[in-house]
């Protein structure tokens, strides 16, 4: 059951025998309820609902708070408490956590990978079909998909990280400031110590990385005495699947194909052949419309410019462009502003 539950749904909680998921009935775009509902019923899951409606996202910090850390949850405070609540009331203590499986089975491939590691073991044959196939799926001339791949292997033979996946650094964070903290070093490059020779893990096993830097390492509130796990992040299932071949995760146009073999017969098969992603990501911008205003009023300046970390007219810039659906990096922009957040509680708390 616990498999099954984190498998399905990234934004799902799991503790003993309940579920608890986060839902945004006021973002489609967001909302998973009718998946998760189908297979909380199918399970037969005594399941509760997070609705951000009740516990809206971006909603104030109370007075008295003080957090340890400039954590994300600041941003998430109202679910955050709201599930240590159900926690508490069923002795509960640890969360699972759904984070990792999409980089480890490959949610979202690349569709040049299986080229470039053709290119890379020289192997024309596999190239041909494979150029074919990307074409098929794509839509695009095999001949380009031929000449983009071998293009790559030239640019980088052993190893293949692409600028969409690669972390930049918030186009508004001072210079002086990223070059006080190191930000470079620390948050965005990944150096490649395993050398992995085929391209296609060389790509996962950033992008895994990636992930066990953002999550697994990152400081979480101590507040309602939650501690959250990542049994995607383990690291036996990691090194399982840098193994896996390929085919075993991507046929085709499927992906995740691997699980979705596995899960035949548990799960409904609405959700097991299900070709659709929803993140928090408008669930996150619509609350941005609606709570920046509040933001502003109760302090005009911003505490993160006053310590010299951003440039104020950049990031202001920056939400405003979110507010209006533009935004580029909502991850990056959900930290600065959780990182706001921790200043002002801090000056609450002096």
């Amino acid at each position: 059951t616990a498999t099954t539950e984190i498998y399905t749904f990234p934004y799902t909680t799991l503790f003993r025998s309940y579920t608890a998921s986060h839902t945004f009935g006021n973002a489609p775009g967001s909302d998973e309820s009718g998946y998760i509902q189908a297979v909380t019923d199918n399970l037969k899951l005594r399941h509760f609902d997070i609705p951000e409606a009740e516990y809206p996202i971006l909603d104030a910090l109370d007075r008295d708070m003080q957090p340890d850390f400039p954590s994300n949850d600041l941003v998430f405070i109202r679910r955050h408490d709201r599930l240590a609540e159900i926690m508490r009331q069923f002795g509960s203590r640890v969360v699972l956590n759904g984070i990792g499986g999409d980089q480890l089975f490959w949610s979202t491939p690349h569709r040049l990978l299986p080229l470039l590691d053709a290119v890379s073991e020289r192997r024309i044959w596999a190239l041909l079909a494979r150029s074919r196939e990307c074409s098929q799926i794509t839509g695009g001339h095999y001949l380009r998909s031929l000449f983009i791949s071998a293009y790559w292997h030239l640019l980088h033979p052993t190893r293949l990280i692409w600028t969409r996946h690669q972390q930049q650094v918030a186009a508004w964070l001072r210079p002086s400031f990223i070059k006080a903290a190191n930000v470079v070093e620390r948050v965005v490059r990944i150096n490649d110590d395993l050398k992995l020779p085929l391209p296609s893990a060389a790509h996962q096993y950033t992008l895994i990385r990636q992930t066990m830097r953002d999550f697994a390492l990152n400081r979480i509130l101590s507040r309602g005495h939650i501690e959250v796990r990542y049994p995607y992040l383990d690291q036996r299932l990691v090194e399982f699947a840098l193994t896996l071949p390929w085919s075993q995760s991507v046929r085709g146009p499927e992906t995740r194909s691997i699980v979705r073999r596995a899960l035949k017969g548990t799960i409904p098969e609405r959700v097991r052949t299900r070709t659709t992603k929803s993140g928090p990501t408008e669930a996150f911008l619509r609350a941005l419309i609606r709570q920046w205003p509040r933001i502003t009023k109760e302090r005009p300046h911003l505490r993160i410019a006053e310590y010299g970390i951003v440039e104020p007219k950049q990031f202001i810039d920056a939400v405003e462009r979110a507010r209006v659906g533009v935004v580029d990096e909502p991850g990056q922009l959900l930290s600065t502003l959780s990182l706001e957040l921790w200043l002002r509680a801090l000056d609450k708390a002096a």
